[in-house]
């Protein structure tokens, strides 16, 4: 058994030179480690938002996209057998497969806000047996 925290830190040691190309962004960005301490049940919009003290009535912390991991996480892993890094890649899904339930892409922010950047922050994260969220975080960018 791992902690989530545990989780967390050993998908830390994959991250290096991988990048998240999903979902229309304009380009692949890098991915780091991300750990939450949360009392997450379910993961929603909601209990997301309320974890990480969003304020989605705001077009910046507005929650774009909330989707179910599946498929992005096999894009993931694809994208990088180009790159000889199907093995690190494979190696987050894994930790994250065996050790988080309800792996999600939550995207955040209002497209095409003219305040806004055209990047978006993004979690591709899970729920551990503790309620804490643990996964990786990037951007995604729209234009």
């Amino acid at each position: 058994y791992l902690s989530t925290e545990e989780v967390a830190s050993q998908i830390g040691q994959y991250t290096d030179k991988l990048l998240f190309d999903d979902f229309g962004s304009e380009a692949g960005i890098a991915i780091s480690v991300f750990y939450h301490e949360a009392e997450v049940e379910i993961l929603t919009r909601e209990s997301f938002a309320k974890a990480l003290s969003l304020d989605v009535s705001t077009p910046r912390e507005e929650i774009a996209r909330f989707e179910e991991a599946y498929e992005p996480l096999l894009n993931f892993i694809d994208l990088h057998a180009y790159f000889g890094l199907e093995d690190q890649a494979q190696a987050i899904v894994e930790l994250m497969q065996m050790h988080l339930s309800q792996l999600s892409v939550i995207i955040i922010g209002q497209d095409n806000h003219p305040d806004l950047s055209s990047e978006h922050p993004t979690y591709v994260i899970g729920v551990g047996d503790d309620g804490d969220l643990a996964g990786f975080q990037t951007k995604v960018i729209w234009t």
